[in-house]
């Protein structure tokens, strides 16, 4: 390690004092333990990092994961990840990993989600692109229980319909359906008003 002085440009205000430190070789090198890891949704995973120090050396390391995902997209596009520090005396660091909400399913799937939404009432309105019709009819699902996860519903302002009655009727809670049931057969006894739809 060597010290020099720093000079200030031409027309800098001069300083009392000021120093730059200029590094022949890395205090230390970092080695990834964690060669790949299996990330379920809403779970969090942890890439071990290990550190050796060269010698003279004591500081702490703050570790931060970046880079790119398979789809080539940076790594904070699809993952909140928590710096982490390795303390003086340590060799081992943990970056933890977990995916976000908005993004996770669309990362795991290779499915491209893109959507708009209404702000005030919290509708969000999704188009998935994905040509293998049981990874897409996977997504849907994971989606729905992601939202029913937060306490949203699989429907927002429109009716079910059809094409999401079977994810409607997994996810949604028990009790809500069989209030719902009750109050269709209270106005509708014949059971002629959308006979067969839900109920």
């Amino acid at each position: 390690m060597t010290t020099r002085t720093a000079e200030p440009f031409s027309g800098d205000k001069a300083v009392r004092g000021a120093f730059l430190t200029v590094l022949d070789s890395p205090a230390f090198t970092l080695e990834l333990m964690t060669l790949s890891a299996s990330i379920e949704q809403e779970q969090s995973a942890k890439l071990e990092i290990l550190a050796q120090r060269r010698e003279g050396f004591t500081g702490e390391i703050k570790l931060a994961a970046e880079g790119f995902t398979a789809g080539k997209e940076p790594i904070t596009k699809s993952f909140d990840t928590k710096e982490t520090t390795i303390k003086s005396g340590e060799t081992l660091g943990q970056v933890s990993l977990k995916p976000k909400m908005d993004s996770e399913i669309g990362t795991r799937t290779n499915t491209w989600i893109t959507g708009c939404g209404h702000v005030g009432d919290g509708n969000v309105h999704l188009s998935i692109f994905q040509k293998d019709a049981d990874v897409r009819k996977q997504v849907l699902h994971d989606i729905f229980a992601a939202g029913a996860a937060i306490g949203g519903a699989v429907s927002g302002e429109h009716g079910i319909g059809t094409a999401k009655r079977s994810y409607y009727m997994e996810l949604e809670d028990p009790a809500k359906l069989e209030l719902m049931r009750r109050i269709k057969e209270a106005f509708d006894p014949a059971g002629i008003l959308n006979p067969g739809v839900i109920f």
